[in-house]
């Protein structure tokens, strides 16, 4: 059934008089130069404005991994725990609420893909297979949508789904969005370029203003879907001038790059997310190695670049070891695992007269063996 309605779509793509385009236009393009992160002065320690540390609720049930997703609301934290295959909710203040039903039966949930928490309906939609798993605020199940394609990735655009496809899964061979209505029928559709698709992986994210970003590591290029049209909106430059990274079109190429880099340390290349404030943008990017990795801020206003990498002079700060994986509002989402992070309670040591004391204790009073914290910073305006 599921193959016969990829055929059927298909076929009603390529009959349709708004099939995909090229939305991809010159005018669009904004060149944003991070090739000086190497030569920048200061780091993000110095532009943090205030941090939140959340302390997860430690139990038999709640206990995570480090490999996890993390959507926010004002009275929820959700937790996907890639690991564990399972969707867990935290209050804001960090206590256990529940763990969303793992089966095949209505609402429940198999092998979980990722998350999306969408502010405007209060709802947390949780992608698996070829289903999207509607739930309430505190984790209700509402409903659930038979996705008839497989989707890499997926937003919510109003009432309507925007879901990311990238040449290894569409039948194009060429990356596209396709936006789709709450019955499963195509609003719209796109292919982000004319050949196929870079080596490299993805990410979706919504910006402080409500655009969709898809972030394509390996052509250097971040994509803005606005009111219907995919918009080439930021291509980077890393200075990499013995190195095209836009001529890598395969995984063998990315090998071949990728030993190429170990031993040129200026190489420079997008790595697995991208995401934004109004005041700041969040890359992860990697040096020399796709191994060697580091998250790097860049102040809109100024073009200024900070990394969380302290310079070898200055001692290690807790926010130079935590994990960045998204943005809420007008903060940067972080969290640390405990466990995995050598030193980590000299860090605190060290720290203690910039931290807040309540904060303090909550690192004291910690052991290796706890959750994850969920870190919220903030950054300076200026």
């Amino acid at each position: 059934m599921k193959k016969n309605f990829l055929i059927l779509f298909m076929a009603f793509l390529g009959g349709c008089a708004s099939a995909p385009t090229s939305e991809n236009q010159a005018d669009d393009f904004t060149i944003v130069d991070l090739g000086h992160v190497a030569d920048k002065n200061r780091t993000v320690d110095e532009i943090v404005d205030s941090l939140q540390i959340i302390k997860f609720q430690m139990t038999d049930k709640s206990l995570l991994s480090d490999n996890i997703k993390i959507e926010l609301s004002d009275k929820f934290i959700y937790v996907l725990d890639i690991s564990a295959n399972a969707v867990k909710i935290f209050t804001r203040n960090g206590d256990f609420h529940k763990e969303i039903s793992k089966g095949r039966g209505p609402g429940e949930i198999n092998i979980p893909s990722f998350i999306r928490y969408v502010e405007s309906e209060k709802k947390l939609y949780v992608y698996q297979d070829d289903l999207i798993n509607c739930y309430t605020e505190d984790g209700t199940f509402v409903r659930n949508y038979e996705i008839p394609y497989w989707v890499d990735d997926f937003v919510k655009a109003g009432e309507n789904f925007v879901c990311y496809q990238y040449s290894g899964r569409a039948e194009s061979q060429q990356s596209s969005i396709i936006e789709v209505n709450p019955n499963m029928e195509v609003v719209s559709s796109s292919i982000i370029e004319n050949e196929k698709f870079k080596y490299g992986m993805n990410n979706m994210s919504i910006n402080y203003k409500g655009d969709i970003n898809i972030f394509r590591p390996f052509d250097n290029n971040i994509y803005t879907y606005k009111n219907g049209k995919l918009l080439v909106s930021k291509q980077l430059d890393f200075k990499c001038p013995d190195f095209d990274l836009s001529s890598l079109e395969s995984s063998l190429d990315y090998r071949g790059f990728d030993k190429y880099a170990v031993n040129h340390p200026e190489i420079f290349s997008l790595s697995d997310f991208y995401n934004e404030t109004a005041d700041y943008e969040m890359y992860r990017i990697c040096r020399g190695s796709h191994l060697n990795f580091k998250t790097v801020f860049r102040n809109k206003k100024n073009g200024e670049i900070v990394e969380t990498i302290n310079p070898s002079n200055l001692k290690p700060s807790i926010i130079s070891n935590l994990n960045y994986i998204g943005a809420y509002k007008d903060y940067f989402v972080a969290y640390c695992a405990f466990y995995s992070i050598n030193g980590l309670f000299d860090m605190v040591a060290d720290n203690e007269l910039a931290m807040k004391a309540d904060d303090v204790e909550i690192f004291k009073n910690m052991t290796e063996e706890d959750n994850p914290i969920l870190v919220l910073v903030k950054l300076k305006n200026n």
